[in-house]
């Protein structure tokens, strides 16, 4: 079963958006584990090309905590810095001149992470009135947030990469 209610590992994120962006041609040429508590070969290599991107760092102490669950507020930033990798712009940039939807519960999160879910909710990635940044994400919910954000990515036109030719 796929278990739609289950809560989502953090080790279940950074191999699906690894996946994401091996499909769109990111690699990694590390070999070893990004994070100090990660063995699984699996999610070193996926772990790898999103550290890499700098899609998913893990903490400030050098892990993972891949049998953790992730909060909802972390995979806002986590989705935020997927399409600043893929298109070269955030979702928060994306939203920046939407007139705000209101999130009832915004203050209660991180402040660092709150334009990354005012983004979600001004694209429509989530609709919820109540975004609970500190809840834990839903497999099920997980699947729609990424098909949501794919398809914003999708939409973004891509920046112009900057060459040493372009400055001069």
């Amino acid at each position: 079963t796929f278990g739609i209610n289950d809560n989502l590992k953090r080790s279940h994120v950074v191999i699906i958006i690894g996946r994401y962006l091996e499909k769109l041609g990111y690699t990694s040429e590390a070999t070893t584990s990004p994070w100090s508590d990660v063995t699984s070969e699996e999610v070193i290599k996926y772990g790898n090309i999103v550290k890499d991107a700098g899609v998913f760092t893990g903490y400030a102490n050098g892990t993972l905590n891949g049998a953790g669950f992730i909060t909802r507020e972390n995979m806002a930033v986590v989705l935020d810095r997927l399409a600043k990798t893929v298109t070269g712009t955030s979702l928060s940039d994306v939203a920046k001149d939407i007139e705000d939807v209101k999130v009832a519960d915004l203050a209660t999160a991180n402040a660092n992470y709150q334009s990354s879910i005012q983004a979600l909710r001004d694209l429509g990635i989530s609709t919820a009135d109540n975004f609970n940044p500190k809840g834990n994400v839903k497999r099920g919910q997980f699947a729609k947030f990424i098909v949501n954000t794919e398809e914003k990515i999708d939409a973004i036109e891509v920046a112009p990469e900057v060459t040493a030719e372009d400055v001069q």
